[in-house]
C-alpha cells in the first residue's frame, strides 16, 4: 500500500492549456485572501521589465495565508491532520505564498464542485480529479493567486495499521514541499519581489531536473516528518533505498546501467520506464522519487551544511541564478549550494548507489 502509493503521487500539476484561455491582461485589484477566491480580480500591473522577464510586487506578501478547503466526506479528523502537516511545514520551511488546499472524498464529494473552485482562481480548465490522488504546484499565469495542494482522500485517510496517519503526513508534507520549491523559483530574494521568464514558461522548458524535485520533496517529507516523529527516518529511508536498488539490480539483469542523470526530465524517464528503453524492456518504476531521495541523503552525509541546503539555502536565490543563466541555473546553485558540480555528482553519486546495502545504510544522519 505504501509503496503503490508513492507512485501515485502526482508531483507537480503541470496543465496543458494556452495564455489565451487564462486572464493575464494586466490590471488586477487587490481583494484580499479569502479561501476559493482569487486574491486578485485578474493579473496586476507588473514593476518593470527586464528582457523576457516581468516583475510583480502583490500586495498579499507581507503575510501570506494557508486556507484548508474541505468538502463532503472530509471528516474533522482528516482536517486537523492536514492541517498539522500543512502548518508545520510554514514553520519549518517559511511560506512565500498564499496556499489554497483543497481535501475532498472522491466517492463523496461534489467534484463539480471542486473543479469550479479551481476555475474561480483561474488554475486551470476541464480538469478530471476521479484521477488524481496528490498533487500541488505554483505557476507563472496564476501566481497572483499563490499556491495550490490537492490531496484525494485515500492520502489522509489512509489505513497503516498501528502507523495510521503517519505516511499520510508525509506525503502531505512532500506536496507542502513542492509549493515551497515553486515558489522560490520565481521569488527574487534581492528585489522582495516575484518574477518570471514568460517565454520560457509558455514553453514548459525545465526549471528543476525531476530527480531534484521529487527527491527533494521526499527527503525532505521524511527528514521534517521524523523531527515530528510522524515516521522513522532510518526506516523510512531504507525503504527508499530498497526500491532504488531493486531498480538497478532489475535493470542490470538486461545490461541496463541506471543512472541518476537519466531521470532529468520527463521525457526521459518515459523512456526509461516503457518498452522504448534501449533494453527492450521498461525500468521498475519511480527511482526519481527512490534515488531522488537518497541524493540528498547522499549530499547531507558529505557535509552537515548540506542538510540546510537540501531544505532551503539551494532554493534561495535560484531565481537570481537562473536569470543570469538560462537553462543552467539550477547546476550553477547545486554547486554553490553543494560543493560539488553536477556532473562530478552523477558520478560519485551512481558508484555509491552500487555499493552494498550496509555502507549505504550506514551513511545515514
Amino acid at each position: 500500500m505504501k509503496k503503490n502509493l508513492k507512485y501515485l503521487i502526482l508531483f507537480i500539476l503541470f496543465v496543458n492549456i494556452s495564455c489565451e484561455e487564462l486572464d493575464t491582461e494586466p490590471g488586477g485589484v487587490f481583494n484580499g485572501f479569502e479561501c476559493n477566491k482569487p486574491s486578485y480580480s485578474k493579473t496586476p500591473d507588473h514593476d518593470s521589465q527586464d528582457g523576457e522577464y516581468r516583475f510583480y510586487t502583490y500586495s498579499w506578501q507581507d503575510n501570506p495565508q494557508i486556507c484548508i478547503n474541505t468538502y463532503e466526506g472530509v471528516s474533522q479528523e482528516s482536517k486537523s491532520l492536514i492541517t498539522e502537516v500543512i502548518n508545520d511545514g510554514k514553520k519549518e520551511l517559511g511560506l512565500l505564498v498564499p496556499v489554497n488546499v483543497y481535501a475532498f472524498n472522491n466517492g463523496l464529494s461534489d467534484l463539480d464542485q471542486v473543479v469550479k473552485d479551481w476555475g474561480s482562481l483561474k488554475l486551470a480548465t476541464n480538469l478530471d480529479f476521479h484521477d488524481y490522488v496528490a498533487a500541488a504546484g505554483v505557476d507563472y499565469f496564476n501566481m497572483h493567486n499563490g499556491g495550490i495542494i490537492e490531496l484525494a482522500h485515500g492520502i489522509y485517510e489512509m489505513a497503516d495499521g498501528e502507523n495510521y496517519g503517519s505516511y499520510a503526513r508525509k506525503i502531505i508534507y512532500h506536496e507542502f514541499f513542492h509549493v515551497h520549491q515553486n515558489s522560490h523559483k520565481f521569488y527574487f530574494e534581492n528585489q522582495n519581489n516575484f518574477g518570471f521568464n514568460r517565454k520560457r514558461e509558455e514553453n514548459y522548458e525545465m526549471f528543476f531536473p525531476v530527480w531534484l524535485e521529487e527527491g527533494g520533496a521526499d527527503f525532505a517529507a521524511i527528514y521534517l516528518s521524523s523531527k515530528r516523529g510522524w515516521v522513522d527516518y532510518k526506516y523510512a529511508m531504507t525503504e527508499s533505498l530498497d526500491e532504488a536498488r531493486n531498480v538497478i539490480v532489475d535493470a542490470a539483469t538486461r545490461n541496463d546501467i541506471v543512472s541518476l542523470r537519466d531521470y532529468e526530465t520527463g521525457e526521459g524517464i518515459g523512456l526509461v520506464e516503457s518498452e522504448n528503453n534501449p533494453s527492450g524492456v521498461s525500468r521498475v518504476f519511480a527511482y526519481q522519487y527512490s534515488a531522488g531521495a537518497w541524493a540528498f541523503a547522499y549530499l547531507w552525509h558529505l557535509n552537515d551544511n548540506n542538510l540546510d541546503g537540501a531544505l532551503v539555502n539551494y532554493y534561495k536565490n535560484i531565481a537570481e541564478i537562473e536569470k543570469d543563466n538560462v537553462g543552467n541555473g539550477w547546476k550553477l546553485a547545486f554547486q554553490q549550494t553543494f560543493g560539488i558540480n553536477i556532473e562530478q555528482f552523477y558520478t560519485d553519486f551512481d558508484n555509491f548507489m552500487l555499493l552494498p546495502r550496509e555502507d549505504q545504510i550506514a551513511i545515514l544522519k
